[in-house]
């Protein structure tokens, strides 16, 4: 059984324009768990910014969801993994 998802995450159409899902997420689920990618989204600021500082979770288990990514797209990972291990 395929899972389901509430948003389209990985679409091209999202990531041509994701401002409108983003704003659906904040007004809809703002602390979202996407069942198909098996991750937590969190679309505002506030939240992230707590969960950056928060000593209990750590930007090294996500280093593995770029492994086989597209080269540009891991270059942005691995800056989004810099900016949360300074915390």
């Amino acid at each position: 059984m395929e899972l389901e998802s509430k948003y389209e995450l990985l679409t091209p159409q999202f990531f041509a324009d994701p401002y409108p899902t983003f704003q659906r997420l904040r007004a809809e689920d703002p602390v979202y768990w996407d069942p198909r990618l098996r991750m937590w989204f969190l679309v505002r600021y506030d939240d992230i910014l707590s969960v950056s500082r928060d000593l209990r979770f750590t930007a090294e288990r996500a280093d593995h969801f770029g492994i086989h990514a597209d080269s540009n797209v891991r270059d942005k990972l691995e800056v989004s993994s810099r900016f949360l291990s300074r915390f």
